[in-house]
């Protein structure tokens, strides 16, 4: 984190993956993360989610080469993902 606070939440995969469209997620670990904190999303924690907790709220993100064009969105209630090729993409 930069400037600001922001909700942040990892998430674990928890079903089997044989039902195209459908995906059980486990909350990991929830935290508000402020300057100077910083959060590792790597496999099997490899989901995530995050809001800003406040106005003015920076982040920075450190990436390992590009992001895949398409990835999944997940909607932890109702237990569903979808591929889509995000918009802000570059």
């Amino acid at each position: 984190m930069y400037r600001g606070a922001l909700q942040h939440t990892l998430y674990e995969r928890s079903d089997d993956r044989r039902v195209p469209g459908r995906a059980v997620l486990r909350e990991c670990e929830s935290r508000t993360l402020y300057p100077g904190d910083y959060a590792v999303i790597a496999p099997p924690r490899d989901i995530h989610g995050f809001h800003a907790a406040t106005d003015g709220t920076y982040g920075i993100t450190i990436s390992r080469g590009l992001y895949n064009p398409e990835r999944l969105y997940f909607d932890v209630q109702a237990q569903t993902c979808a591929t889509r090729r995000p918009r802000t993409l570059r």
